[in-house]
């Protein structure tokens, strides 16, 4: 995919178009909670904020089709996990041989 696939979105994020459907108006983008990408989404409309969560925003080019956020669960705990390890509040088991 080159840069003339590359779509500007709101707040001068470029979002690629992976989410065109053929004749099926209904799709989703799936991320992690990065911060990065929940401001991505509030500038594109969503909110993933509570007590007034939309996951939902038009499609930049189509205001005919509907975007739905989808926050990645596994990938989440991965880097909860990861991070926890890096602090040292995990801690691996050690294997006796």
């Amino acid at each position: 995919m080159g840069p003339e696939n590359l779509v500007k979105g709101p707040g001068n994020f470029i979002v690629p178009p992976t989410f065109h459907l053929y004749f099926n108006p209904r799709v989703s983008l799936t991320f992690d909670g990065c911060i990065v990408n929940v401001a991505m989404a509030t500038e594109l409309g969503a909110s993933l904020c509570m007590p007034h969560v939309n996951p939902i925003f038009q499609h930049p080019p189509d205001n005919n089709i509907s975007v739905c956020i989808l926050l990645d669960a596994y990938h989440m705990l991965k880097l909860m996990h990861n991070a926890l390890t890096q602090k040292g509040v995990l801690l691996s088991p050690v294997v006796m041989k």
